[in-house]
This record gives structure tokens, sequence and C-alpha cells, in this order.
């Protein structure tokens, strides 16, 4: 028996909200859970393909692809501690030689400023990036962030996808 059959006739009253998420589903993880098929599971802890909902189905399908964002922030602050200037000085203020303790080399705090530079940097630049996102958010909906995982939502599928939704609702 078919999940869908076993819905339409277990649970009638989610039919139409299970055939919308199957369809907003996309093509790929559509093609994914067909061949997986509905999961029997034998033992307890042995559910990977038992089906909840569609939720939890995309829930498992979506990854983060990018560098997590610490990563992002140390390489950056790295960066900026390469390219700073030589030995003696950084971002242009120079060392007053001979006035430095033995404990501090001037390395040491280029890494400090390296670092606070890239943290401010980053933690102002974030704070932007949030505002334009929810603005986008409160303009085009949830549906906007599909751009960011286009493996699992092909842009040639959306338009399927958005005029069925269309009739849907």
């Amino acid at each position: 028996m078919s999940l869908r059959n076993h819905i339409a006739s277990v649970h009638p009253n989610i039919l139409k909200d299970f055939e919308a998420g199957w369809k907003r589903l996309g093509c790929r993880i559509q093609r994914k859970w067909e061949k997986g098929g509905i999961y029997v599971p034998t033992r307890l802890n042995d559910i990977p393909y038992r089906f909840k909902s569609w939720t939890r189905v995309l829930d498992l399908e979506m990854k983060i692809t990018s560098p997590p964002l610490p990563q992002l922030e140390n390489d950056f602050s790295n960066w900026l501690i390469t390219i700073q200037e030589k030995e003696g000085s950084f971002f242009k203020v120079p060392e007053l030689s001979g006035f430095v303790p033995q404990s501090t080399r001037i390395s040491d705090v280029k890494c400090k400023v390296g670092r606070v530079a890239a943290m401010t940097m980053f933690s102002r630049e974030i704070q932007k990036i949030i505002e334009r996102l929810k603005g986008e958010i409160e303009v085009n909906g949830l549906d906007f962030i599909r751009q960011y995982f286009p493996e699992l939502f092909p842009a040639k599928e959306m338009k399927e996808i958005e005029e069925y939704m269309a009739d849907y609702n």
C-alpha cells in the first residue's frame, strides 16, 4: 500500500496537507523518498525512513553546505593578521622600539588586534545582513529561504510548485 493511500484511508483529514507537502518537496526529494519507500522498522531505534511528516523529511535533507560562521570569522582574522605591516607596527601604527616590555611581543598584539577587528567587523556586518534578510522574508515570505538551498529546490521546479500552491490555497 502506498503512503498516500494509507493517509487517504486512515487519516483522510490530513490528505490535502499531505499532498501539498509532497508537492512542495520538489522532484529531487520526491525521487529519493520514492526510492526508499515506506519503511517498517524492526527495532524501535531503526527508523531512518519512517514517515512522520514532510517537514521531518525536509529537515533530514537540509544540511549546512557553507563553512560555519566561526570558521569564516577565524579565516578572516587570520588573513587580517597576515596582511598587517612588518614586525614593529600594525595597522600603520608604529611600535616605539625600546618601550615594549619583554613579555609583550608585537606579533602577540597583532594577533589580538586582528581578532578584535575581525569580530567587530563581522558583528556589524552580520547585523546589517540580518536586517536585510528579515526585510526579504517579510516581503517574500519564508519561501525566500529556498534560494539558499538550490540543490534541494532547483529554480526550474519552483515555478511549477508555486502554481500548484496557488491552486491549493
